[in-house]
């Protein structure tokens, strides 16, 4: 990669949209920087003086480029984010690596698949995980690599870790169709998840029945995932962009007994039809939810508006299942036939939380979008 001057790097941050005497200011550190030696010590300095988020991201991406254009990047990828020293001492990461007297990231990497029965117990143990009944064993004695029989003789259900902190905490931030932002408390949720339990079972709904979602991602979306695993039924995940024929390929590889769905999709402004391309997939009895002040559209014999089953009761006793249970079934995209049906046990979030924690280091009161 050519190497730029100074003064000609200034121009071209100032043609970028950066007034004349902070573009001045940064090319000089960028030069400075790279006459160094530390580019990675020099890029933090210019992230933590010089780089704002107002400032054009083209910008950000010329002083970047400009910085490392010296870079032999095969030894390794060009960072683009650096953490501070101190900062990440105070990672998840660190703290188990220090707890396990572990030197390097690589020696944690070996840990985790030397000793598996090791790295997941005190996985499970950090991330509060509950148990009805506590496993025997992380894992089976006999089982392989191929087919795995992870914690044998617990029963649990993994929406229970989901309500880990204190009850006003919040647990979902979301902003309504206007634009404003609005915050459903822990408690909130864990009522409103065990409404949605009762309701199911008040429908005739048991424990393995399959139970379709096609909404727009909202709190209470969240609130039916949840309540479906807690009643100990199966979440079956369907977008809301499909088209009639792709959502009844999957109500029917799922063997769904019901469906959650919605009145309108609202994009741009606009109402785009849901409930009627569920009914031309030929769904099973559905649950309908408003997009607006109120259900404007007539229901099918058997259907129920969203406020007609909610049950009223706020206390559920979740479903104790095995950990190879189902709790989720997802689809491969289709595009190459018919869609693959991906299940997911009570214990695969366990690993997605584990990804969170560890990879993107997590931590209590922190907002994750996903």
């Amino acid at each position: 990669m050519m190497q730029i001057t100074s003064d000609a790097l200034q121009f071209e941050l100032t043609i970028l949209g950066l007034p004349p005497t902070e573009a001045t200011l940064m090319a000089q550190a960028v030069n400075d920087g790279r006459d160094s030696g530390d580019l990675e010590f020099a890029w933090r300095n210019v992230i933590e003086m010089h780089l704002r988020p107002d400032i054009p991201f083209e910008v950000h991406k010329r002083a970047h480029s400009a910085l490392f254009s010296t870079w032999d990047e095969s030894q390794r990828p060009i960072p683009v984010w650096i953490p501070d020293p101190e900062a990440m001492k105070k990672t998840n990461l660190a703290s188990l690596m220090s707890d396990e007297e572990l030197d390097s990231y690589e020696e944690l990497f070996q840990w985790s698949i030397e000793d598996r029965i090791g790295f997941w117990g005190e996985m499970i143990d950090r991330l509060g995980i509950r148990f009805k009944q506590k496993p025997q064993r992380i894992i089976a004695d006999d089982a392989n690599v191929e087919t795995p029989f992870w914690l044998p003789g617990a029963t649990l259900n993994i929406a229970d870790s989901c309500f880990n902190a204190e009850p006003d905490s919040p647990a979902i931030v979301y902003a309504n169709e206007n634009g404003e932002l609005k915050t459903m408390s822990l408690i909130e949720l864990d009522s409103l998840t065990n409404r949605v339990a009762n309701g199911l079972v008040a429908w005739g709904l048991k424990p393995g029945d399959a139970i379709a979602i096609d909404l727009m991602m909202t709190s209470e979306a969240v609130a039916i995932y949840l309540g479906i695993v807690r009643a100990g039924c199966v979440a079956v995940s369907i977008a809301d962009s499909f088209a009639p024929a792709e959502i009844a390929t999957r109500l029917q590889i799922a063997k769904a007994k019901a469906i959650f769905t919605q009145d309108y999709i609202i994009r741009g402004g606009k109402q785009l039809p849901l409930y009627e391309k569920v009914i031309d997939a030929n769904a099973p009895k559905a649950i309908v939810l408003q997009s607006g002040e109120s259900l404007d559209l007539e229901l099918r014999q058997g259907d129920l508006a969203w406020e007609s089953f909610l049950s009223d009761k706020e206390d559920f006793r979740s479903v104790a299942c095995a950990p190879d249970e189902y709790s989720n079934i997802l689809f491969s995209s289709g595009t190459t036939g018919d869609p693959k049906a991906i299940p997911w046990t009570h214990t695969s979030p366990i690993k997605c939380a584990a990804d969170g924690w560890l990879h993107q280091d997590i931590r209590p009161g922190e907002i994750v979008a996903w």
